[in-house]
């Protein structure tokens, strides 16, 4: 059961956060260092932001579901494996 744990920096879904934060901080700052209408950077603020928050929320949400799910199979089946052994 162990091996299939893995650590959460390496999962597939914070690589994918990570990389949403990152591109969205690189447009803002981006658009600050080129000097862009004051409007069009708070829009971008507002959607960009609320967009990775949304990401980041549904990636805490759903890893969350999935451990609530998987966790107490994988207790139940390493249960049933030891009994099967003895």
């Amino acid at each position: 059961m162990e091996e299939l744990e893995k650590p959460w920096w390496r999962s597939k879904k914070f690589l994918a956060l990570v990389m949403l934060v990152t591109m969205t901080s690189g447009l803002i700052i981006t658009a600050i260092l080129v000097g862009v209408n004051p409007d069009v950077l708070q829009a971008m603020v507002t959607i960009l932001g609320g967009t990775t928050g949304a990401a980041g929320a549904g990636y805490i949400g759903a890893q969350a579901h999935v451990d609530g799910k998987v966790r107490p199979a994988l207790i139940e089946y390493g249960a049933e494996e030891e009994a099967e052994e003895s």
